[in-house]
């Protein structure tokens, strides 16, 4: 039976993984007046990220978002104030912007394409509150039903938890579902795991662990939906 609906991962899927975000870090900080070393700056977030990684749960609707979180505590082991605000609204900004993380070149098509077709797509990727806004500062909301972000689920793929949320937000049953991701474990394995149909975005084109549905870009996907 074709999957009636689809769920799409973000990173390395729609868009590249994140940059090194030392440089954005010494951009914005150089406008401010501040130098910054590579090597402070690596220091200062390792102490940081392990010191809120614990909040990331929990800090789900609350202010400061996680995102600005981690940016307040990096600057603060920097030792660099910031009593306006103004350096935590850059940073976020260009975190959450189109430029940060570069689409791959068939990605718009592929959502057009199947947005066309009226093909149910949903959005579910190992990320914060800040998925929503990164969104729709592209002008992608339009192409989703629903967005699902692991922070919510309180566990990321391949936890199950996080799938049954984006189904059970589409109202979907596994076995009507298809999942694309780049990640073998997280995406194949996790979706494959609770029932969905799952194919591998395998860009690298290297061996599948096991034989698998891949696909080499999203136009390789757009065939298997009709499977």
């Amino acid at each position: 039976m074709p999957s009636r609906q689809v769920f799409l991962d973000f990173g390395g899927t729609l868009v590249s993984e994140p940059p090194d975000p030392y440089p954005t870090f010494r951009s914005v900080l150089g406008a401010e007046g501040f130098e910054l070393s590579r090597e402070r700056y690596l220091e200062a977030d390792r102490i940081a990220s392990a010191r809120i990684e614990p909040m990331r749960y929990r800090q789900l609707g609350q202010s400061p978002s996680f995102l600005d979180l981690s940016i307040i505590e990096t600057l603060r082991e920097l030792g660099i104030a910031d009593p306006s605000g103004r350096i935590v609204i850059r940073l976020h900004g260009e975190f959450t912007s189109p430029e940060w993380r570069p689409v791959y070149p068939e990605t718009v098509r592929v959502l057009e394409t199947l947005s066309e077709s009226k093909v149910p797509v949903h959005l579910i990727s190992n990320s914060t509150d800040m998925l929503v806004e990164t969104i729709a500062r592209r002008g992608w909301d339009r192409f989703f039903r629903s967005v699902t972000f692991t922070q919510e689920a309180g566990a990321e793929k391949p936890a199950p938890a996080a799938f049954h949320l984006a189904l059970a937000r589409a109202r979907c049953p596994a076995a009507e579902a298809l999942h694309v991701g780049d990640s073998w474990v997280a995406d194949y394995l996790g979706a494959s795991r609770i029932g969905m149909r799952a194919v591998w975005l395998n860009r690298s084109g290297r061996p599948p662990p096991e034989p698998c549905e891949s696909a080499r870009d999203l136009t390789g996907v757009l065939p298997l939906i009709a499977k």
